[in-house]
């Protein structure tokens, strides 16, 4: 009796033995596996795109799904915000192999099929800002339809103000306050910054062969107003003549130029520059 007992004892410890074994076996199975699953994301800090208006810029992201990713993997854009400014999110596109083209980031779009056995797939999202877009830092994130990570977004807008005269070389006759001799030129213009302010100012004129020369004391401008003629401004220092907000490429305004002539000026022509200067506001 002693003898039996003691061989269902060892039995009995040899089968819990064996079972320990068995789940400490699926414990690690287990582990193996979680471990493998997944999408790995490059670069981890996301998509930062930087961008000035009228110009399409992008950056791209790379995904490479683990052998256990079999299903499908979809992003979409969340809100898009710097500040109080919010940028519609169906602007902002992405492309790849499974999109027709560049597709809108406003609803989900397939980042990975589910088929790619451990194959990576890069991602291009883009985006073109218009002159009404506010220049700043805006972030967000792209949300998936599943359990893998969000993909960070960062869009910066840099200030940018485009410039033109029309035409871009002008002649102004010497003549008087009195009797002038008017030059117009256009002003055309495109903006994104909130505020700005144009500053015109002169150098002194000089002679083209010879060291006589017009002071810029002598060097005038105005707004055109027909209806309602503005004063005539001394281009001798940086001088404000129009302010506006942000703005697509248009004619902002046109501007008259006279240059006051004396008696002892020497007939020929007189070379200098008129500088135009843009002063931007957050």
């Amino acid at each position: 009796m002693m003898r039996e007992a003691t061989m269902q004892k060892k039995l009995k410890e040899e089968m819990i033995s064996s079972y320990l074994k068995t789940l400490c076996f699926f414990l690690l199975l287990v582990s193996v596996n979680a471990s493998q699953a997944g999408v790995n994301i490059l670069p981890s800090t996301g998509i930062e795109i930087v961008a000035t208006p009228g110009v399409v810029a992008n950056d791209s992201v790379l995904l490479k799904p683990s052998s256990d990713q079999t299903t499908a993997l979809q992003y979409r854009l969340r809100t898009l915000r710097s500040d109080d400014q919010e940028i519609d999110k169906s602007r902002v596109k992405v492309k790849n192999r499974y999109t027709k083209g560049a597709q809108s980031l406003d609803r989900y779009r397939t980042f990975l099929s589910g088929q790619e056995k451990s194959n990576p797939v890069t991602s291009t999202v883009e985006f073109k800002p218009t002159w009404s877009d506010i220049p700043g830092i805006y972030i967000s994130s792209l949300a998936a339809n599943g359990n893998a990570s969000d993909i960070p977004l960062k869009i910066t807008i840099k200030p940018k103000s485009l410039f033109t005269l029309q035409p871009a070389n002008f002649t102004i006759a010497t003549s008087s306050l009195k009797a002038p001799i008017i030059s117009e030129v256009n002003i055309v213009m495109g903006s994104n910054s909130p505020r700005w302010e144009l500053y015109l100012v002169a150098e002194n004129l000089k002679f083209q062969s010879g060291r006589n020369k017009i002071k810029n004391d002598r060097v005038f401008a105005r707004v055109k107003d027909e209806q309602n003629p503005k004063t005539w401004k001394l281009l001798n220092k940086k001088t404000k003549f129009v302010t506006g907000i942000a703005t697509s490429v248009v004619t902002i305004a046109t501007l008259e130029f006279l240059v006051e002539s004396e008696r002892d000026d020497q007939a020929g022509d007189y070379l200098g520059n008129i500088k135009f200067l843009v002063r931007n506001f957050k």
